[in-house]
């Protein structure tokens, strides 16, 4: 099932995209020193999916695919990226299942 017409985000709007993701992976850096290895263990285990999920999208606005839906090729609702910039699927492709923590 094809989504809406695929249009090109804004460069404008796609930096701010990527400030708001970095924001974001700074906030989520370790307040523990990685020589303290059980602390470092249980920071790494919370928050794995988060630090992957904002790297996966800053990997997609260097590779010019940010904003496209990676099951259908179609755009994914601005809103959607809005409410949640880590997103790589558009709410048709994305499983009725999945749910998100949002930061």
């Amino acid at each position: 099932m094809a989504c809406r017409d695929l249009r090109p985000l804004d460069p404008a709007m796609l930096n701010e995209f990527a400030d708001l993701l970095h924001e974001r992976r700074s906030r989520l850096a370790p307040p523990y020193p990685q020589n303290s290895k059980a602390m470092w263990a249980l920071w790494s285990i919370v928050h794995e999916r988060e630090v992957r999920d904002i790297d996966g999208a800053l990997a997609r606005i260097r590779s010019g695919s940010f904003g496209s839906c990676e099951a259908c090729g179609g755009a994914i609702q601005f809103l959607q990226l809005y409410q949640d910039p880590t997103v790589s699927s558009c709410l048709i492709c994305r499983p009725k299942s999945e749910t998100r923590r949002l930061a």
